[in-house]
């Protein structure tokens, strides 16, 4: 019992409803659209058909970033506890944000779960490092501008293939993507839950100074 309070504490404090809303979004339109295909973005024709399946990714990776947003915004303690507890929630939230956009998998869509899941990991690093440097209302920003960067410039002139950094465009995950994805992801989660300037773990100090100088 005292287990499932502290859990409904703590997604009391994180904005937990609208995240969920996000998630159940993002898990409906990966079922219904998941052998959709975008072949133009606006007056521009894309490269190749990109499968709906690729873009899901950076709605749920959003949604699980702003889940992992602290919504009272309090100078509280940061013991290991408190960063063992954030980093169970992040996770969390990954696991779920990587679950609802591959749902499609079930209905045949035809990127790989490999492709689905490298492309929510590496919008959620992005998501996670946004929170820590205080811009949790921009979360979206850096997703959809690198999303777009990469539709329309991802690729060199007459060639059918995409540039390395526009790897969330490739149907197919190789290794060597996903290894590289998953460095980048924990360096965006250790980013999440390094000790917060202005919390309480980092005033004592000073406020220790300021009465000894006393």
């Amino acid at each position: 019992m005292s287990s499932w309070l502290a859990v409904r504490a703590w997604a009391a404090v994180h904005r937990t409803r609208p995240a969920s809303g996000v998630t159940v979004l993002v898990a409906s339109a990966s079922i219904f659209f998941a052998r959709t295909t975008i072949e133009d973005f606006g007056l521009i024709r894309l490269l190749t058909p990109v499968s709906v399946m690729l873009l899901l990714p950076a709605i749920a990776a959003v949604g699980a970033a702003i889940g992992c947003v602290n919504a009272a915004q309090l100078p509280l303690p940061d013991p290991p506890r408190a960063v063992a507890a954030r980093l169970t929630w992040a996770v969390g939230w990954a696991g779920l944000a990587i679950l609802a956009a591959n749902l499609g998998q079930f209905a045949g869509a035809d990127a790989q779960w490999s492709a689905v899941t490298r492309n929510a990991l590496l919008y959620l690093a992005v998501g996670l490092a946004m929170i820590r440097f205080g811009r949790a209302h921009l979360i979206w920003l850096p997703v959809v501008a690198y999303t777009v960067v990469c539709m329309v410039f991802g690729y060199p002139s007459g060639e059918p293939r995409y540039y390395w950094w526009a790897v969330v465009m490739q149907e197919h995950a190789t290794v060597g993507q996903l290894v590289g994805v998953g460095c980048v992801f924990s360096v965006g989660l250790l980013t999440y839950l390094l000790p917060r300037p202005g919390g309480l773990s980092s005033a004592l100090p000073r406020a220790a100074v300021r009465v000894g100088r006393g």
